[in-house]
């Protein structure tokens, strides 16, 4: 068996499993008829964006299309194909963006603490400076402190997507001693960003 690829199997089956555990916050709006999750234009609280894709064009496919001034049937077509990825998580919910062919350049800009300096004021002035000049996407790559504290602050108060890289915290989990760490810390990592409202991850394999 190729290691690496069942490693990536075993990720996306998790990622797979808590999105329908958190999707299962949703309500439906009866002046609507859409499926919400915290102001999400998520349309089914048990399908992906992708296979709601599938079915044909979705709240969250029009405001994509208008944001990129392209036609709603070519966002439709790249979701569904694969070949335009839209980082939204329901918890979160933030402004969507949408990644891949036709789209328009995102900017992502990094920010965190470190074991040497930790303080939120400066990463939320950080956040206000990433927001103020345009940014996409912002990175929390929080190593110190109270890192799910941070996190947690970083995805209330940011309106565009949050991505992660959850080896960062699972290493810190065992103290930096990468012969600790095991499949199951990364994986219960992985899910406990997810349920924070995480919408993208960057995934060392």
């Amino acid at each position: 068996i190729d290691v690496q690829a069942f490693k990536v199997l075993a990720i996306v089956a998790s990622l797979l499993y808590i999105v329908t555990r958190t999707t299962k916050r949703a309500h439906a709006t009866p002046r609507t008829g859409f499926t919400f999750i915290s102001g999400s234009l998520i349309c089914n609280p048990m399908s992906t964006i992708m296979e709601e894709a599938r079915r044909g064009v979705t709240p969250l496919i029009r405001k994509i299309a208008e944001k990129e001034k392209v036609s709603e049937e070519f966002v439709r077509n790249g979701i569904a194909s694969g070949r335009i990825v839209v980082p939204c998580n329901p918890v979160h919910s933030p402004e969507p963006g949408a990644v891949g062919e036709g789209m328009g350049i995102k900017v992502n800009v990094n920010l965190g603490t470190s074991r040497d300096l930790i303080s939120i004021d400066n990463e939320l002035q950080k956040l206000d400076v990433a927001l103020r000049y345009g940014a996409d996407a912002v990175m929390d790559l929080s190593t110190g402190g109270d890192i799910d504290f941070i996190r947690k602050t970083i995805l209330d108060k940011c309106p565009v997507m949050v991505g992660t890289v959850p080896i960062y915290q699972a290493l810190e989990k065992v103290d930096g001693k990468v012969e600790d760490l095991t499949w199951e810390i990364y994986r219960d990592t992985l899910i406990e960003q997810c349920e924070q409202g995480v919408d993208y991850f960057t995934i060392h394999a």
